[in-house]
């Protein structure tokens, strides 16, 4: 696995106890430099012996302090090369500890956190509340509403009877979200990766409250469910033969065949070493399936053989891996990969809400910004890092914009569709920027090499139909500028709680 190796992952699997304390039992999420897991806190376990827990890592605990104990935590854990870097900015966000009212409203140590250190390296952990999916899933889901009672219409891309996504909630997350970057800020912190993907709601209901096999009923499959599925395996297996069968019949078939189809046929040949690879593996896989114990889930929760039969009812999002070698894994060896799936529940804007702004990954103390990338995606970037110029912690304004559009009008200001190649693209961006929100500073129009294709001598925009129809298949900038225009005038300094 590309993530798990020196200075990358941790490898962790479900049942694993982190910090002699925090029960693994499904994994959250993963992103370009952490995974997220889900695990009960030991501490509420008072009559159980966890004396046969492994040792195989070397724990750090650093002193855990928190207001009230959680039954359920999410345990985020860093790769090694990252770990140093965010303890750092976790560092930076304790040193004061002034009120300000966006202070719960970004990721934040109020849990506590840990180090691990595995064949990988060291890791670091942060104990973190349980959070919802991604607002980007619940953006997508609205805009797709929304798109089905405009019967797809952009031109009337309104809210419509049945659509909850109004004026309330999207000025209540353009308040939350500047917020709690508000709040990084003032510790001369930038984020630098501010986006939808980057922001998760709080659950709106208590998860402490529910019992190990509630959360999982999620992911594990009915009884009749799994019947289904070892039967649908036994069909394909069948499946497979017969087609091979049908396949030898056709090749005694061939008589004449030309230097053309003797090259296919090579071809074939290579398809078919690659196919019986596969299934050879599928085959193995499928016996180390076979020989787990199923365990028993009315078993009390993160005993061994509740563990088990976790690992069973995971089985749907679980990839087990098969060595080269053919040799045996080790203690200390990645034996799987798990889909990342989050706890249960969505987003009722009828009930109160609040989003939390994650991934500190990638940010940065202010003197520090110019000396290091910005990691957002290109839709939320500033002019003068498409131009490549150095940035500052004022790019995080920009990217906050840009989001509190789409939250808006549930689209992004621009769409980003390649053509021509990097440079262009990169030009076709900005050159969009100005169209949708004016000309840019005379100190960044110095610096962009392809101005004169794109913007006239006071900076406004040519008439690109011919391009703009090539990127975008239409020339759709005036219903872009409309919905702009409307933005800027909903837009007040209104705070709104």
């Amino acid at each position: 696995m590309p993530r798990y190796c020196p200075g990358g992952f941790h490898p962790v699997h479900l049942g694993d106890v982190l910090n002699d304390r925090y029960h693994v039992f499904r994994k959250l999420g993963s992103g370009s430099q952490s995974t997220v897991w889900l695990a009960r806190n030991g501490r509420h376990f008072v009559s159980q012996n966890f004396s046969n827990f492994s040792d195989e890592y070397i724990l750090h605990c650093y002193p855990f302090s928190s207001k009230q104990e959680r039954l359920y935590v999410a345990i985020k854990v860093f790769e090694a090369d990252t770990s140093s870097h965010q303890e750092r900015i976790d560092q930076y966000l304790l040193r004061d500890q002034t009120p300000h009212s966006g202070a719960d409203l970004i990721e934040s140590l109020s849990l506590g956190s840990f180090t691990v250190t595995g064949p990988n390296g060291s890791h670091y952990c942060k104990v973190l509340e349980p959070l919802g999916g991604s607002l980007s899933t619940i953006l997508d889901e609205a805009y797709d509403l929304r798109g089905s009672l405009n019967q797809g219409k952009p031109a009337q891309w309104k809210a419509q009877q049945g659509d909850d996504w109004q004026t309330a909630p999207a000025k209540r997350f353009c308040w939350q979200v500047p917020s709690g970057l508000s709040f990084l800020h003032s510790k001369k912190l930038a984020h630098r990766d501010t986006r939808p993907t980057n922001v998760f709601p709080v659950l709106q209901y208590d998860l402490n409250s529910m019992h190990e096999n509630e959360i999982q009923k999620s992911v594990w499959p009915t009884d009749d469910k799994q019947d289904e599925d070892d039967d649908g395996e036994s069909g394909d297996e069948e499946d497979e033969e017969d087609d091979e069968g049908e396949d030898g019949d056709d090749d005694e078939d061939d008589e004449d065949e030309d230097e053309e189809e003797d090259e296919d046929e090579n071809e074939s040949d290579e398809m078919e070493k690659h196919r019986q690879a596969f299934l050879e593996t599928e085959a193995i896989i499928n016996a180390r399936w076979q020989s787990f114990d199923q365990g028993d889930r009315l078993a009390t929760p993160h005993s061994e053989e509740w563990t088990k039969a976790n690992l069973i009812g995971t089985r749907a999002d679980i990839e087990l891996l098969v060595r080269k070698d053919d040799k045996d894994f080790g203690p200390r060896d990645l034996q799987y990969t798990v889909q990342m799936t989050p706890v249960p529940g969505g987003l009722d804007l009828n009930k109160p809400y609040r989003v939390i702004l994650g991934d500190l990954g990638f940010a940065f103390p202010f003197s520090e910004c110019e000396e290091n990338p910005i990691a957002t995606e290109h839709v939320y970037r500033p002019p003068e890092d498409l131009l490549g110029l150095k940035t500052t912690y004022k790019a995080d304004i920009f990217s906050a914009g840009l989001f509190c559009l789409k939250i808006v009008m549930l689209d992004e200001l621009i769409q980003m569709l390649n053509g021509g190649g990097p440079g262009y693209t990169q030009s076709r961006q900005i050159y969009d920027l100005v169209k949708r929100l004016g000309p840019i500073p005379q100190e960044l129009r110095a610096r962009w090499k392809q101005t004169d294709e794109y913007i006239d001598a006071d900076g406004n925009p040519l008439d690109l139909a011919e391009a703009e129809r090539a990127i975008y298949g239409t020339p759709f900038s005036g219903v872009i500028f409309g919905t702009v225009q409307r933005f800027r005038s909903r837009l007040t300094c209104r705070k709104v709680r």
